[in-house]
């Protein structure tokens, strides 16, 4: 699949997801971080200096801290729906 994510639709996919962030450890959330890699796939290497300058990594990933909603989750889902149709 082409991507059709350009530098800057990825940066306000990312700058959205942050700013929905109930707590700092969304950062690093699994429910985050999935969200993140699929937006690596879909984009390809258009995306690692973007992580970079945003302080984006998988280092210090953890499980999922059960908040419900979970902004992040339903922003991958949002986006894997609007990338299906």
């Amino acid at each position: 699949m082409a991507s059709t994510l350009t530098r800057q639709g990825i940066q306000e996919l990312l700058e959205r997801a942050l700013a929905s962030f109930r707590h700092d450890k969304c950062l690093t959330s699994e429910c985050f971080l999935v969200y993140v890699a699929q937006l690596g796939i879909d984009a390809g290497a258009e995306i690692h200096s973007l992580l970079t300058e945003m302080g984006i990594d998988y280092q210090h990933a953890h499980s999922c801290m059960g908040c419900d909603p979970c902004p992040p989750a339903d922003l991958f889902a949002e986006y894997l729906q609007a990338r299906n149709q």
